[in-house]
């Protein structure tokens, strides 16, 4: 049996690409209802799938984490932050490989690809350490008017790491539930 999960539920872990890097602690919220899908592909005989997602409001809160140095000048901040998108397009590109568990075949996701587009953004930090102070005010308005670079300069780690929590998500569903099941042409 498949435990009850939600795709967006994820175990909390810190994510960071280096020293310099915020690190975030993330817990994403959607209305599943309003997710419709755009365009879907799938090749089931080579286990290929693409799947193409119209989202139209994503929320994320969390905890935050910098240290590190600003033109060598220490810069320390943590506390909580917010994030909105909205009209977020989402394509998701998945490779899996069949497995055969005392003989009964099963398909297991291999890789998952994911990119994304999104037309609106809003952000916002609250210091925990420098609590009520011009630079945490400046922080989010600087957020707010280069959010478009922003989201670009983050795009490949957001999309590795969703990508690897849909994986995770999606093998604990696949290896649990034979292929004939829910592949009928696969007896």
């Amino acid at each position: 049996m498949v435990p009850p999960t939600h795709p967006a539920a994820s175990p909390r872990s810190n994510r960071s690409q280096s020293t310099n890097v915020p690190i975030y602690d993330p817990v994403p919220k959607c209305d599943g209802a309003l997710v419709r899908p755009r365009q879907h592909m799938s090749d089931m005989n080579k286990y290929r799938i693409d799947l193409g997602l119209f989202i139209p409001h994503i929320e994320a809160t969390g905890n935050y984490d910098v240290n590190g140095n600003v033109l060598l000048l220490p810069v320390r901040s943590r506390g909580e932050f917010w994030a909105s998108f909205g009209n977020v397009t989402a394509l998701a590109k998945l490779y899996g490989v069949e497995v055969n568990k005392e003989g009964v075949k099963f398909m297991k996701t291999e890789r998952l690809g994911i990119g994304f587009k999104l037309e609106k953004s809003d952000f916002k930090i609250k210091d925990a350490i420098n609590m009520q102070n011009v630079i945490g005010e400046a922080m989010n308005v600087f957020l707010n008017e280069n959010s478009a670079e922003i989201i670009e300069e983050m795009k490949p780690a957001a999309s590795q790491a969703i990508g690897k929590h849909f994986k995770n998500f999606l093998n604990n569903a696949f290896l649990q539930i034979p292929l004939k099941v829910w592949l009928k042409d696969s007896e």
